[in-house]
């Protein structure tokens, strides 16, 4: 067996848990935006908001958006409509609240943070912020009539 030195990126790999809920919410979330033509979802990227760098472990930007923007560059400057961040194992609190106010003031209409040892998620807004626990439902504001069962993010 040969042995490789452990890269950064290595290390700081997501938990198979965030992948399995990020792949039930692009299936989901991303293919309900593609058939309504609201957007696309954007996975791990950068967006230069309100001069910080922010990288959304999940992002919903509207078509018109994408359509002006240089996709070819890293990081976008644009504002993606919801950004959703998976909790990390030990994740700082006040290093996910400073994220989460940055996202508003820069815009962003939605901030999910989904906690996936705890089973629920938030969902902030200007002046908002709704707690949603298993026996809930996700709705979206750029998605009229599209909901996704909490639970169904949490089964793996």
């Amino acid at each position: 067996m040969i042995a490789l030195p452990v890269t950064s990126n290595a290390t700081n790999a997501s938990p198979p848990r965030h992948q399995l809920i990020l792949d039930a919410l692009e299936i989901e979330l991303g293919g309900a935006v593609r058939r309504s033509r609201a957007g696309r979802t954007l996975a791990s990227t950068t967006f230069t908001l309100g001069g910080l760098l922010l990288r959304p472990s999940l992002a919903l930007v509207r078509y018109d958006a994408l359509q002006i923007a240089d996709l070819d560059q890293s990081p976008l400057d644009l504002t993606p409509d919801v950004a959703v961040e998976v909790v990390a194992p030990g994740e700082q609190v006040d290093q996910l609240e400073d994220r989460i106010a940055a996202y508003l003031a820069a815009g962003v209409q939605e901030v999910w943070i989904i906690h996936p040892r705890h089973g629920h998620l938030y969902i902030h807004s200007p002046g908002q912020v709704r707690q949603l626990r298993p026996g809930d439902a996700i709705h979206c504001s750029l998605l009229p009539g599209w909901d996704l069962p909490v639970k169904s993010l949490f089964d793996s």
